[in-house]
């Protein structure tokens, strides 16, 4: 499995449900794609949430609480 992207956007919904969420995203700028999933969660830790759809997984990473919302969403693939 290797990861596709990542995106570092403002108030996405699915953080918005979790408040209170503390992950660290500033470590994010040490992921680059083809990454394993392994890879990723030694660096990041797990997602506070996954989803899978057809062949692609995402996972999501969130700063939630006062101010704005900040979150990093992984995607990994298994298409070859």
């Amino acid at each position: 499995m290797r990861i596709i992207f990542f995106a570092l956007i403002l108030g996405l919904t699915s953080c918005a449900t979790l408040r209170g969420t503390r992950q660290v995203l500033s470590i994010s700028y040490k992921l680059h794609e083809g990454m394993t999933k392994s890879e990723v969660e030694a660096i990041m830790g797990q997602p506070v949430k996954s989803d899978f759809y057809k062949k692609v997984e995402e996972w999501h990473y969130c700063a939630t609480g006062s101010g704005a919302d900040e979150f990093v969403a992984l995607f990994f693939s298994t298409i070859s």
